[in-house]
């Protein structure tokens, strides 16, 4: 809890009802399932007391319609991922809708396989995302989009792209990622 004031000190004068009613907001909403959970999600993203509850309740929403199939919300994948990425709480709505068109359209992505990839929401997209794809493009690697968010590069390079980390830190050293997609 030091960590939370020392990121929020107007904190210590919120109501104490006030808090556990955000606390109870993450236990009924999936997010934090137990008191591990909460724990690590509160370490995780402390800024979440300054997230106002209705940009939290519209971002699970959101979500959940966006990782489940049409007509079908997934609310408990929605939960699972602010659970794995908490950051996503406090991501700009629009960018975010952004990242979910490129992950469909750019990246041919399904939304079921979000779950998957919460991380896709607060990575560096041109670091890990664009610069993956466009080495596997140009190198003739058929990779599946969630391949593509393997966390660890040197995972990613030997498991997914048939390559050293020296050969894809180079190809984007050269900029060659960047020069495939200006072209687009």
């Amino acid at each position: 809890t030091s960590l939370l004031v020392v990121r929020s000190p107007r904190l210590i004068h919120f109501p104490a009802a006030e808090l556990l009613s955000r606390v109870d907001w993450l236990r009924q909403s999936g997010v934090a399932r137990d008191e591990a959970e909460l724990a690590s999600f509160l370490s995780r993203e402390p800024d979440f007391f300054n997230v106002a509850r209705s940009v939290c309740e519209a971002r699970l929403a959101w979500l959940s319609g966006t990782c489940g199939e049409p007509g079908a919300p997934d609310t408990e994948g929605a939960a699972a991922m602010l659970r794995a990425e908490p950051r996503i709480l406090t991501q700009q709505s629009e960018a975010l809708q952004l990242r979910a068109e490129l992950w469909e359209s750019m990246l041919g992505g399904s939304s079921a396989d979000l779950v998957k990839v919460p991380h896709l929401f607060t990575c560096n997209l041109g670091r890990t995302v664009l610069l993956r794809k466009a080495y596997c493009l140009l190198a003739g690697v058929d990779v599946a989009p969630v391949d593509l968010l393997v966390k660890d590069v040197s995972c990613f390079c030997a498991d997914v792209a048939g390559c050293t980390e020296k050969e894809l830190h180079q190809f984007e050293a050269d900029g060659n990622h960047l020069r495939l997609f200006s072209a687009l």
